[in-house]
């Protein structure tokens, strides 16, 4: 889509949804944003429709539900269409935005649409950062559940390992996901907002990490309150050009919310939580790595900052497992454990990799895809350096999504830079991997479905 946003105001949206012949038609409805909007629209009553260009999990979730929803790549735009919403991985040039606009029919962006939703709920909660903000929502969901306050969330991925991306609640609280990507968060009436982290992403239109460091600041300026990483150095320097309070985490002193890491074991993180300095508990987690206790207290520091006791926001994350993609363990290749992850940045790729070298001990056989060629290219000595450190690596060809290929960016040219390995035939896979050793991580943000499955089946 283009980056110059509709700018249509969420007054006018509420008033196109609202009228007796009101009908929104989902154009990319098989996004998991797109079709959880899509689902959330129909629960307040509102005459739905959705198009998308191909199969998939969410579309065909939809379709067994009796959704009115067609798969076609052309023209497909219900007669009594009063509002179009679209994804932003839709092309200028879609024949159906296209016709919308011939027919003087609005057409709004999934944020646009997503934050005039909002603004019938009487508390709106985002969770902003370059990693971490599926988690941490979830998190943050399974606590305002167990604390009783029945949120509405909205992920851009499962709430749980195995379920839902959205769950519908009171009007009271709406829990989301805020993500920068074409500053889709500015479009949010926040009343907090959690800052997780800031590195230099979605290059394909933040051309600059000045010109990210800018929308961050702006969502900052625009959220009632803000909740931001203490320890995040990028973030750190926004706040010192906002000049209001702020409640802050992280594991620095300092931080109003600081945590203390007093074990590491496999599947078993514990730390001790202090507020102001003062020790709160011991909180336990049954996930990997140090980046999930950060999430857990940007969690906790959310909840306790809307009146959830600390016990409660304890006893809430004792029974979090995770959610699915977020290094989910498939089960086992001849006795090597498998993961799945969705990490798709260096940074991610680094802490998923430690934090398995973790859970197992041993070493790492890698088989990653990479996810746009506009970031492979802007990030390439990162991933380079990063995907170095699994002992066996093998690539799939890179997934340009909405991008044309960028001369030099290959699956090829990354594998020889890091003495990695093309995947060229999936039915070879396996035979490949029983010649590595270690534990195997399935990671990046394409769609993997084929490989897990493939290694499910064996």
């Amino acid at each position: 889509m283009s980056e110059n946003h509709s700018n249509v105001g969420k007054s006018k949206i509420m008033k196109i949804i609202n009228a007796a012949s009101a009908h929104v038609h989902f154009l990319g409805v098989g996004g998991v944003g797109m079709s959880a909007l899509f689902r959330l629209s129909e629960y307040f009553g509102i005459s739905a429709s959705g198009s998308d260009a191909s199969h998939g999990e969410y579309v065909d979730a939809l379709l067994n539900t009796g959704a009115r929803v067609s798969i076609t790549s052309g023209e497909c735009l219900p007669e009594n269409t009063t509002l179009l919403v679209y994804s932003l991985a839709v092309s200028e040039n879609d024949p159906t935005l296209r016709k919308a606009r011939e027919r003087g029919i609005v057409a709004v962006s999934r944020a646009e649409y997503l934050g005039a939703i909002m603004s019938c709920y009487e508390k709106c909660i985002g969770i902003a950062g370059s990693h971490g903000k599926s988690t941490v929502t979830a998190m943050l969901s399974h606590i305002f559940s167990f604390g009783k306050k029945q949120p509405t969330t909205l992920s851009g991925a499962s709430l749980g390992i195995g379920g839902s991306q959205l769950q519908i609640g009171a009007l009271d609280y709406f829990i989301c996901e805020a993500c920068e990507y074409k500053d889709s968060f500015l479009h949010f009436p926040l009343d907090t907002c959690v800052f997780l982290n800031l590195e230099y992403d979605h290059v394909d239109y933040f051309h600059s990490f000045d010109s990210l460091k800018a929308s961050f600041l702006s969502a900052m300026k625009g959220a009632g309150k803000s909740i931001v990483c203490s320890d995040d150095r990028a973030l750190s320097e926004l706040c010192d050009e906002l000049n209001r309070p702020l409640v802050t985490f992280g594991k620095k002193m300092g931080a109003d919310y600081r945590y203390e890491i007093t074990s590491g074991k496999p599947r078993a993180m514990s730390f001790v939580l202090y507020y102001k300095n003062k020790p709160l508990g011991e909180v336990t987690l049954s996930l990997l790595g140090e980046f999930n206790v950060s999430n857990a207290t940007a969690a906790i520091a959310c909840a306790m900052e809307h009146g959830i006791p600390f016990d409660d926001c304890r006893r809430a994350l004792v029974d979090f497992r995770g959610i699915d993609r977020r290094l989910e363990v498939l089960g086992s290749l001849d006795g090597r454990r498998v993961y799945y992850d969705y990490a798709h940045h260096p940074t991610e790729i680094r802490e998923g990799i430690k934090a398995v070298k973790s859970d197992t001990g041993g070493k790492i056989t890698l088989i990653f895809g990479a996810h746009t060629y506009s970031r492979t290219k802007a990030l390439w000595n990162d991933f380079v350096r990063e995907l170095r450190e699994a002992d066996f690596v093998f690539l799939t060809e890179i997934a340009g999504i909405r991008e044309s290929v960028i001369e030099g960016i290959t699956a090829e040219a990354l594998a020889s830079a890091i003495g990695a390995e093309v995947i060229e035939s999936y039915s070879e896979l396996v035979g490949k991997l029983r010649e590595t050793e270690g534990a195997i991580i399935i990671m990046g943000a394409r769609d993997m479905t084929e490989v897990k499955n493939l290694l499910i089946n064996s």
